[in-house]
């Protein structure tokens, strides 16, 4: 059975859209469920940006909106890693229980504290627009955190494709020249990485289309 829904959705709790108009994430767990249909969805905001008030509300969202065998909340965040050896992760709970971390550099995070953190926390690390120039992944600087800590990547969404350089749907800024920006370089280098896909919508409209950016 195939289930579908958006893993990378982004509120007005992370203030990182506002130019976007992000809303409530109850606004987004609505137009995911009634709206798109989802099966689940997950609001990640940057962790950078959140605080306790804020990270409370997001959490008391994902379980207000959560119906067991009907639609699924995901509690998630993304963790805002600035080193090429890592990037961006998004991270995500198995429970409602979780907390967020801010893993900037001058915050004091590197690529082993995410992975850690995910391990003690039974959570999961997804990494993705690694083929950015400003907070890409470069996996040839990298190492593979186990699969069950980050069993997948999420290749695709707004900002473009990250599989390979060849492809038709690059970032937005553009290809990286490095080939240890990409999804391949990674699965021929020992990554055992499956594939998500997410909007990265900072609108909070959870699979919401972009212009130029649909790819089937």
């Amino acid at each position: 059975h195939l289930f579908w829904g958006d893993l990378h959705v982004h509120s007005v709790l992370g203030k990182c859209g506002t130019p976007h108009l992000p809303k409530h994430p109850d606004f987004g767990y609505w137009y995911a469920r009634d709206i798109f249909g989802h099966d689940f969805c997950s609001i990640t905001d940057h962790a950078s940006k959140l605080d306790e008030e804020s990270w409370e509300q997001v959490k008391s969202s994902a379980e207000r909106w959560h119906t067991p065998g009907e639609f699924v909340t995901l509690l998630g965040f993304e963790g805002d890693y600035d080193g090429e050896d890592g990037g961006h992760f998004n991270l995500y709970f198995p429970s409602d229980k979780g907390r967020y971390r801010n893993f900037k550099r001058n915050a004091g995070g590197t690529l082993d504290a995410v992975f850690q953190f995910a391990r003690e926390h039974k959570a999961l690390a997804i990494c993705h627009h690694t083929s950015r120039e400003k907070c890409g992944r470069d996996f040839a600087k990298s190492h593979f955190g186990g699969k069950e800590i980050e069993p997948a990547m999420e290749v695709f969404s707004q900002w473009g494709s990250s599989e390979e350089y060849a492809s038709n749907r690059p970032t937005i800024e553009g290809r990286h020249p490095a080939p240890g920006h990409y999804y391949r370089y990674a699965l021929k280098h020992g990554f055992h990485l499956g594939v998500v896909g997410g909007s990265d919508s900072h609108c909070t409209i959870p699979g919401g289309p972009v212009q130029g950016r649909i790819q089937a």
